[in-house]
């Protein structure tokens, strides 16, 4: 009797760990359910379908994870004020004899040029002057050919890491807030030699003003250069890094970005243009609307245009956008909004095919286009 009563509770006490470890495996798949379910966010989005006759989209998304609110900010266009610039002055030209220094312009013996202006600061030296025209980085550039370079490649004299945070060094000692996500193309200088061979034959390097002809000719290791695009932030969100708006009728808005060259003997290249700074947040926990629901506002919008030709949405990305507040621009309302890159196709009457690059910016609060 006394052997079956221990195999009994010997049982119980089997089934009761049983059932607890059962038990807790379900608590813990539940919570793995549960994070599954809510860690999907649109920054490791990709979509790719059609939307409508020759409206189609094939975009990766990008914005922060499980974003559902977001303040609406006031900004003002930053002053870079004397101290900071002065001492970034000393950085770039200290060992340089100054030729003319007047109106915030900088020229000096050894070709270097420094202009402060009042929303923005631009040095390059002359190395650079042989560098530009054989990269051009923006796609809307008539010679564009940063496809020809490569990316995130370190060179010979320092790890592209390492020179990305040299630079945001000099630009957080101004008070700029930068975005994580920094765009580097590696100009090495066998590309750059290819690269000048080529335009020179077409006759891209050549200034339709006076016939002169802007030429390295001879390329080395010691040229090899680092060019980034870096793009400011506010409360860890990216500021839409182009200008929108119209001059027509003076809505015009101007792009916040900052451009920078690297090489072995520092900083070749910077342009720093209309970045602004928080002053305080204007509607709090705003609710942002799904990338779906915006991309419903731009079918929307071309739904009332008869599409010809194909037109791909090719990039999505959660920005702020600064909007106007008063014709004065002392003051902007920074608003969150989805901002969609697309490839508009054209033919024209004579038969050729042209894609041309177009923006729809969505306001993530409200769902109406910000023009």
């Amino acid at each position: 009797m006394l052997r079956t009563r221990s195999f009994l509770w010997l049982a119980i006490i089997f089934l009761l760990l049983v059932c607890t470890a059962c038990q807790h495996q379900n608590t813990d798949n539940s919570a793995q359910s549960s994070i599954a379910a809510t860690s999907g966010n649109d920054s490791a989005q990709h979509i790719q379908r059609t939307l409508d006759t020759n409206l189609s989209i094939n975009a990766e998304v990008s914005a922060p994870s499980n974003v559902e609110k977001l303040n609406t900010l006031l900004v003002n266009p930053l002053k870079m004020n004397t101290q900071q610039v002065q001492a970034l002055k000393t950085q770039l030209i200290s060992n340089s004899n100054i030729t003319q220094n007047n109106h915030g312009f900088i020229q000096t013996v050894d070709g270097k040029e420094l202009f402060n202006g009042t929303n923005n600061l631009n040095f390059h030296t002359k190395k650079f002057t042989y560098i530009k025209p054989v990269f051009c980085f923006l796609p809307n550039e008539l010679y564009y050919n940063a496809d020809k370079f490569k990316r995130n490649q370190d060179l010979s004299f320092m790890p592209y890491q390492k020179a990305v945070e040299e630079v945001k060094i000099a630009l957080t000692s101004l008070g700029i807030s930068l975005d994580d996500k920094v765009e580097t193309y590696s100009l090495d200088y066998q590309t750059m030699q290819a690269q000048e061979k080529i335009k020179k034959a077409n006759g891209e390097l050549t200034d339709p003003r006076d016939g002169s002809i802007t030429l390295k000719d001879r390329w080395s290791e010691e040229d090899n250069c680092y060019f980034m695009i870096f793009r400011s932030s506010l409360d860890y969100v990216p500021v839409y890094p182009k200008s929108h708006g119209h001059v027509e009728n003076n809505t015009l808005v101007s792009s916040d970005y900052i451009y920078a060259c690297y090489s072995k003997d520092g900083l070749e290249y910077l342009s720093i243009n209309f970045p602004y700074q928080k002053t305080s947040i204007d509607q709090k926990d705003m609710k942002i609307i799904s990338v779906e629901e915006a991309l419903a506002a731009v079918k929307r919008k071309y739904s009332n245009v008869i599409l010809t030709d194909p037109t791909t949405i090719t990039d999505i990305e959660l920005y702020y956008v600064p909007t106007l507040i008063s014709q004065s621009r002392d003051e902007f309302r920074m608003v969150p909004a989805w901002c969609f890159e697309l490839g508009e196709g054209i033919t024209y009457g004579d038969g050729t095919h042209q894609t041309v690059p177009n923006t729809v910016i969505i306001d993530a609060n409200t769902g109406g286009e910000i023009l």
